[in-house]
């Protein structure tokens, strides 16, 4: 997964996301790697399965969401932000059905944060100010490369259980509604990305870069 979101990096450092015609199609139609599964009957996304992922979610592009010279607007977003970004992962474009879509990780079995925030997971006060600062973290990273998200809220917060079973780590979701801005501070490194564990006493931060 990671690889994918990896070669999306170089591709735009090597900059190659100037023709739009030839780079923001990842998935042309048919492709063999992007299999179509069914609509969902809620939107009009798309249920679609991607080689070495798995389940995927095809969100429509619309028109509006095609910028002049750059492609989408996902591809425009996601080329300036790290790979270890606390965002729901996007894959590419693809074309399907005659329509172009943004393959983006399927985050629908994890929980939002306001179905969370009454849980006894979260009773730890620790373990909120854990979220916040991760969630904070993550925009004031966003915010150092030129992106303002405009719309964050408990609903569009995930929370994804970690293999442990008892952590979450936030997870920002529609990102493609951001706006960018010049003229950003691309100095920022101090992102922290902080394991934590916790024990019957607390929680310990460990990890800090």
């Amino acid at each position: 997964m990671n690889n994918i979101r990896r070669l999306v990096q170089l591709q735009a450092e090597k900059g190659q996301w100037q023709d739009e015609e030839r780079v923001d199609i990842r998935f042309p139609e048919g492709d063999p790697r992007l299999q179509l599964i069914s609509h969902l009957d809620e939107s009009q996304d798309l249920l679609a399965s991607l080689k070495d992922v798995g389940r995927v979610i095809c969100k429509e592009v619309k028109n509006d969401g095609i910028r002049s010279g750059r492609g989408s607007r996902h591809v425009e977003i996601y080329h300036l932000i790290s790979t270890s970004t606390l965002v729901e992962v996007f894959y590419g474009i693809a074309e399907l059905e005659g329509k172009r879509y943004a393959v983006m990780e399927d985050v629908r079995d994890n929980p939002v944060l306001a179905a969370m925030i009454d849980s006894t997971e979260l009773n730890d006060p620790l373990t909120r100010l854990y979220l916040a600062y991760e969630i904070a973290n993550a925009v004031a990273y966003l915010h150092s490369v030129g992106i303002v998200v405009k719309n964050i809220s408990d609903v569009n917060i995930v929370l994804k259980r970690l293999e442990d079973g008892r952590r979450f780590r936030p997870c920002l979701t529609n990102l493609e509604q951001a706006r960018m801005v010049s003229g950003a501070d691309r100095t920022y490194s101090i992102y922290m990305n902080t394991f934590w564990s916790r024990s019957d006493c607390g929680i310990d931060f460990t990890g800090a870069i």
